[in-house]
């Protein structure tokens, strides 16, 4: 006996799951929204029509550059993510970035930022005793 499959059948098997799991994403991700924020002790800027993850990847950067932690919020006060640096000095430091939504943690990451522009400190040079050097008078 041979089965036949319905094209109604194959979309179901197929495009059910697609669905469940494209509703179970968390809406933030896709919506462009405004943004305030910005580096501890800075003046809070507006950015406009950027994503969750574009304005993690901006406050991550910016919380490896300034040395400073990084809040920005979306504009209805539902998502806030945080960026708070290691406050290590070498070459890569680590940055904590964090989520919020309606006041509970939904995402917490931690992500290693490399300095390009990075120079080695120069080694501390101990001055030689004053009787190496007697003083001419």
């Amino acid at each position: 006996m041979k089965r036949q499959f319905s094209l109604f059948g194959f979309l179901v098997l197929i495009l059910l799951p697609l669905t469940v799991f494209a509703a179970a994403q968390p809406k933030t991700m896709d919506n462009k929204t405004t943004w305030y924020g910005g580096p501890a002790g800075n003046v809070s800027t507006k950015v406009e029509g950027t994503t969750l993850e574009d304005i993690a990847s901006k406050a991550i950067q910016q919380a490896a550059a300034f040395g400073q932690p990084v809040q920005y919020e979306s504009e209805d006060g539902k998502t806030v993510f945080q960026a708070y640096p290691s406050y290590g000095k070498s070459k890569c430091e680590f940055v904590h970035g964090k989520t919020w939504e309606d006041g509970r943690l939904v995402k917490s990451k931690i992500l290693e930022v490399c300095n390009r522009n990075y120079e080695e400190p120069v080694p501390y040079a101990p001055r030689l005793p004053a009787a190496v050097f007697p003083r001419v008078r």
